[in-house]
């Protein structure tokens, strides 16, 4: 009876102690984050490898930017998924080494000028008698797009995904944008995938700008605790190959 209770108390510590990481995944972001049917892509994977050697669970569901903010705020999930460098105020939260480096490029119409520099779009929209409109990613920040935003020669149209925001970009009858910022893998990712969305369209043969993708924890000490815990599984997955063999599935 003494062996029952005692394995029962062990079974319930076991339990207890047990710990489950709730974060959140882009709504959809491919390749980064693919919603459908089934939930796949670099972040996704990420997790279920994280998951076969942690002894914590990471678990995350699909919300837009600014819900997946406000839960890291009300403190219903551990983690999001972003970069310091697009994010107003980063110093506000502890940020993960990379999980993959992002490279920002411009996507134009084919039938338009070329646009395949900051000083290119800086050219052409000092060109222009009325604003430059650029799409963009909502909420996200742009430190090289900065000086043209704030001196009023560029507007941006923010867009919760890519595909709406190439979608309007090709828009010849109502479209108004000029190009697009635009994730290279993404763009890459959906020109394979969906090469109707692109094929009229031109990224920029150099970056505008380039970040760094990762987990971003809230400044707190149990943030701390899982930025460092993230940290040195993130480490075991860049050393054993893992980490690149999971970009490389979706991005080659």
């Amino acid at each position: 009876m003494r062996f029952i209770v005692g394995l029962f108390v062990l079974v319930s510590a076991l339990s207890v102690s047990a710990h489950e990481l709730k974060g959140s995944l882009p709504d959809h972001y491919p390749p980064y984050s693919i919603v459908g049917d089934t939930t796949k892509g670099i972040i996704p994977d990420l997790l279920v490898a994280l998951n076969s050697f942690s002894d914590h669970a990471y678990k995350a569901q699909p919300n837009t930017s600014r819900r997946s903010l406000k839960l890291l705020h009300e403190g219903q999930i551990h983690y999001r998924f972003d970069s310091e460098r697009w994010v107003a105020n980063a110093s506000d939260y502890y940020w993960s080494d990379a999980i993959v480096e992002v490279n920002d490029v411009l996507v134009y119409p084919a039938s338009g000028p070329a646009i395949n520099d900051i000083k290119q779009l800086q050219r052409l929209a000092n060109d222009r008698q009325k604003p430059l409109r650029i799409g963009t990613r909502f909420d996200y920040h742009y430190p090289t797009l900065m000086p043209l935003l704030n001196n009023g020669n560029m507007v941006r149209d923010n867009f919760y995904s890519e595909i709406n925001m190439l979608k309007a970009l090709a828009d010849k009858e109502h479209g108004q944008l000029s190009a697009v910022v635009i994730a290279e893998h993404v763009y890459d990712y959906l020109l394979r995938s969906r090469p109707e969305l692109v094929g009229e369209l031109v990224k920029s043969n150099r970056p505008i700008d380039t970040a760094l993708y990762q987990f971003q924890f809230p400044k707190t000490d149990n943030g701390r605790i899982n930025m460092l815990y993230t940290n040195r599984l993130l480490d075991k997955l860049r050393r054993n190959g893992e980490l690149e063999k999971i970009v490389n599935n979706y991005t080659q």
